[in-house]
């Protein structure tokens, strides 16, 4: 696993993904018709999640459309209808073993030239760079939270102790935790996909294939009682067939007292 102390732009991760060998006509052939949310450049960095949204677009009108949504980037950070797209037509973006424990939350990233995000932080995260250029710019833990400005504004009135980096397609950033981060997309057709940490620091090989949805693996040589916690994360995370999976191998699950919550979960 990653144990880098400040940020990191890392190469030959990806090279391997089936995702990685897509270019925009392949993007948009898998997920271009898929309804996602809009979310304002100017205000989506004052939230600890992805914040409200204006109302949905297909991603391939966000994109032919580009002037018409000036000033709006596509951001998700957990387990939406995209992510289930792409792990159904086997394009899920398998965590290379080195940032192994950062495996919590799905990330995609999608926004035309001359939009991003303000300042802001959350846990330890890495994203991929699929299509297009991305700018960082990044400041220790420590640092105050600088005004708010376009981020490209930040290379003429520079914080102290202000990192920049351009993420080319095929690279990966890995972010620590609580690090200052805004970004600004340089090209017209700019995504990147990921996973931001937290809970899965402590997961073992199971919990992670519950995550991918990934039964062939949670088959192959699974000894221990199936947990509520990853009935829970298979719910979160849509899989209803891993759901169902765990599920059979131990009928008694549905019955124990721990079990409460995940079915909750499941339910929602």
């Amino acid at each position: 696993p990653v144990s880098f102390e400040g940020p990191r732009r890392l190469q030959g991760l990806i090279e391997s993904w089936p995702l990685r060998q897509l270019d925009q006509g392949g993007l948009l052939e898998h997920l271009g018709n898929l309804q996602m949310r809009l979310r304002p450049c100017a205000s989506i960095h004052e939230y600890g999640f992805p914040g409200p949204s204006q109302k949905s677009v297909s991603l391939q009108d966000y994109f032919a459309e580009s002037s018409l949504h000036q000033g709006h980037v596509i951001f998700e950070n957990d387990f939406q209808p995209v992510h289930r797209r792409l792990l159904g037509a086997g394009l899920g973006f398998e965590v290379p073993r080195i940032l192994e424990k950062i495996h919590s939350t799905p990330v995609f990233s999608a926004g035309s030239a001359h939009t991003g995000i303000g300042f802001h932080r959350h846990n330890e995260a890495w994203l991929a760079q699929l299509s297009g250029r991305k700018t960082w710019f990044l400041l220790p833990p420590g640092s105050p939270r600088p005004p708010i400005l376009p981020p490209w504004w930040y290379l003429q009135e520079r914080p102290p102790g202000l990192r920049v980096c351009t993420l080319e397609p095929g690279e990966v950033l890995y972010l620590p935790a609580n690090w200052w981060h805004a970004t600004w997309n340089l090209d017209d057709f700019t995504v990147a996909v990921g996973w931001e940490g937290g809970a899965s620091k402590s997961w073992d090989l199971t919990m992670r294939a519950v995550a991918n949805g990934d039964i062939a693996r949670l088959g192959d040589g699974f000894a221990e009682v199936p947990t509520p916690q990853m009935v829970a994360l298979a719910a979160r995370s849509g899989h209803a067939e891993v759901m169902r999976w765990l599920i059979e191998e131990d009928a008694d699950l549905t019955l124990r007292k721990d079990a409460a919550p995940a079915f909750l979960s499941a339910a929602r």
